[in-house]
């Protein structure tokens, strides 16, 4: 056989190989997800939200939408107030994209945070921007984590939540597990006493990791979307720089496939003891 068929051969097989090996990836994924999801049916009881002020952490603008965005439109429907807190600026999702730069796309995100929490019902003064460097905050050094926690800790003291939710650790990302200790540490310095519920994103991404909140989180809580489906699928198609490729890219950045996990018909929650901390605890 001529060479150039040898390696046309090749090619080819090679493709074939590794559309099998993806294809056989994101079924084992789905099978997984499918999985995890009956387990946390199973193993969890209806979430009853508190009565006051509830706040969200979010690493990045559409974590807030993905985790908890049935939530927060059904707070708002009842008429409780509801914050949402933004760590980064968004700015690292794009890096190195030819027609697009840094700033726009933190203004682009910000905007579309804007118009996604408006869809869940939610007014533009309870929307906090902290506007840390998108990639950071896993290797921020000691005193800026440290700076990020107090702003964080005064904001608290200033809101005074029942409750809060902040992204899982482990997450499957090192952003958001950074996010969750700086927020835990903020807590801390808080002195509040409020209800800590964590929601996964990139954990559904990584089944492996949402198995270990099934099997060890203290509480395991479901919330069905039931009406506010609508609204949280409203609120997920505002942030187009992330469901929908940017060109030249053919991919978004966020996988469909994870899109339609975390739009499925519940939002889980995840509650641990809260962590010692090695600080005395403020006074507020």
């Amino acid at each position: 056989m001529p060479h150039r068929q040898i390696a046309v051969a090749v090619v080819v097989g090679l493709s074939f190989w590794t559309i099998s090996r993806n294809r056989a990836k994101s079924l084992l994924r789905a099978s997984l997800v499918h999985g995890n999801r009956f387990l946390l049916r199973c193993s969890s009881r209806a979430y009853r939200p508190q009565d006051g002020l509830m706040v969200v952490f979010a690493p990045h603008q559409d974590d807030e939408t993905l985790g908890c965005g049935g939530l927060i439109a059904l707070r708002r429907y009842e008429g409780w107030p509801v914050h949402v807190v933004f760590l980064t600026d968004g700015g690292g999702s794009h890096l190195n994209h030819p027609t697009t730069s840094v700033p726009a796309i933190i203004d682009r995100r910000r905007t579309e945070a804007r118009a996604a929490l408006a869809e869940l019902g939610m007014e533009s003064c309870a929307i906090h921007f902290l506007d840390e460097p998108d990639g950071t905050l896993a290797s921020i050094d000691a005193d800026r984590s440290s700076a990020l926690s107090d702003r964080i800790a005064d904001l608290l003291g200033k809101l005074q939540p029942v409750e809060v939710f902040l992204p899982c650790n482990p997450d499957a990302s090192s952003e958001h597990d950074a996010a969750h200790g700086i927020i835990i540490q903020a807590i801390h310095r808080s002195g509040r006493r409020s209800s800590v519920w964590q929601y996964p994103i990139w954990s559904w991404w990584n089944p492996l990791r949402l198995l270990h909140h099934i099997f060890h989180a203290q509480q395991r809580v479901r919330l069905p979307l039931a009406d506010f489906t609508t609204s949280k699928a409203a609120a997920v198609a505002c942030y187009g720089s992330q469901t929908s490729p940017t060109p030249p890219w053919s991919e978004s950045v966020i996988p469909a496939e994870l899109l339609a996990t975390l739009q499925s018909d519940a939002e889980y929650f995840f509650a641990y003891p809260l962590p010692p901390s090695h600080e005395p605890l403020a006074e507020i």
